[in-house]
């Protein structure tokens, strides 16, 4: 791995890959313009481009948001994250709700770390916490425990255990089982 040779090689394999990426997202776009064609990314631009720089658009939206409403916010795309910001602050409120332990969405550019940096940022911008959920609802409580030993760890540093711990309001369903294993052949 010290050779001059195969450094020079991976860099030569890197820059094409680059190069491959770049004029594969080149070809995309001119694709899309030869059909008046967007994708859900060029309108999320475009729609923050509409909040952020149209005083008609800001306008409007101050005018007529009473709340904004972000659900399942650990889902959240750095570019959908800065449009929920530009409409808060348009909104005479706004309520963000969202579990990172339930992120699935990394593929396609989600960041539950977001979650963590909203929070640090939110007192301010003159936002309050509201208090996390603790209980689970809907698992009855063998199924929250079992859970509970599981992820209690999986989310450090980023969570401690007692910011992942669930009490269970269900009680045990008589005679059923939290988990089965069923083994095929």
């Amino acid at each position: 791995e010290a050779h001059p040779q195969f450094h020079a090689d991976v860099r030569d394999y890197l820059d094409l890959v680059f190069r491959l990426a770049a004029d594969a997202l080149d070809t995309y776009d001119a694709a899309k313009r030869a059909l008046g064609a967007l994708d859900f990314g060029d309108q999320e631009v475009l729609l923050l481009q509409a909040i952020r720089d149209n005083a008609d658009v800001r306008a409007t939206l101050a005018a007529e948001l009473d709340l904004v409403l972000v659900d399942e916010f650990q889902d959240t795309s750095p570019l959908q994250l800065a449009i929920f910001v530009e409409l808060a602050k348009l909104a005479k409120r706004s309520v963000w709700v969202g579990d990172p332990k339930q992120a699935i969405f990394g593929f396609r550019g989600t960041d539950a770390r977001l979650i963590s940096e909203v929070l640090t940022a939110i007192k301010g911008w003159g936002g309050t916490i509201g208090e996390p959920l603790t209980t689970s609802r809907r698992s009855i409580a063998s199924l929250v425990s079992l859970t509970n030993a599981v992820f209690e760890h999986a989310f450090e540093p980023q969570l401690q255990p007692e910011d992942v711990r669930l009490d269970s309001h269900r009680k045990d369903i008589p005679g059923q089982p939290a988990l089965l294993n069923w083994n095929f052949e």
